[in-house]
């Protein structure tokens, strides 16, 4: 864990209206990873060392959860394809511009044809892809699991939605929608290209399987008509 503060001087920007305790419990959380990582596990503890009225200790609580929750979503990305060479700052960055969407069993997210600005991620529970085939018959494309996602294309030029989505199972999404994107190019460019460059490599990757589908499918088309394809 990298600390944020590393010096006296920059301890010194803790407000000094901040009462005692609480500044001297910040001020070693801010140098101390070891005493950080130690608060979390056990806080209620390691909080009884230190002078502390009701409301600091709820408010340090407070922090001490959202923490964990950010940590575990870091975690969870790090589990992503799109995002397992991104570096710590930059997944830290692509973390704040995403929000969670939560889908109950066989409740829709989309049709195919709706218009779209969002890419998901799913972290809990499952989706189905599916694509209208003849009146109200569907095909089912694709179960999407946790770590994988869909909708990139959408987010990045706003073209319908190709497929329908509906929750497989209780399902919770992460979200990046177009304006998360602009404001993660704005504040943070290195993160936004890498982001790009991981989805560059997406692609490539979907492109080359495409292409090795269409492959197999004109052969196995040829040797039913039985023409000989070895000797063309």
């Amino acid at each position: 864990m990298r600390r944020a503060y590393q010096s006296d001087d920059e301890i010194g920007m803790i407000p000094r209206e901040m009462a005692q305790g609480l500044r001297d419990l910040v001020g070693r959380a801010m140098v101390d990873p070891d005493f950080l990582v130690a608060l979390q596990r056990s806080p209620n503890a390691l909080l009884a060392d230190y002078e502390l009225t009701a409301d600091e200790r709820a408010t340090i609580l407070q922090a001490l959860a959202r923490l964990a929750k950010t940590a575990d979503l870091l975690r969870f990305l790090r589990d992503v394809r799109l995002f397992t060479r991104f570096a710590e700052p930059e997944l830290i960055a692509l973390a704040e511009s995403l929000h969670e969407r939560r889908l109950r069993k066989n409740q829709l997210l989309f049709r195919e044809g709706d218009p779209g600005d969002e890419m998901f991620i799913v972290r809990q529970g499952a989706v189905l892809v599916s694509k209208a085939i003849r009146g109200r018959v569907e095909q089912v494309l694709d179960h999407v699991r946790p770590a994988d996602f869909f909708g990139e294309m959408s987010l990045l030029d706003g073209s319908p939605r190709s497929a329908t989505v509906q929750a497989e199972a209780d399902a919770t999404l992460l979200a990046l929608d177009r304006v998360g994107l602009q404001r993660l190019t704005d504040t943070n460019p290195r993160a936004a290209a890498a982001f790009f460059h991981a989805l560059v490599h997406v692609f490539i990757e979907r492109l080359r399987r495409s292409t090795h589908q269409v492959a197999e499918a004109t052969r196995w088309g040829l040797e039913a008509t039985g023409l000989d394809v070895e000797s063309r």
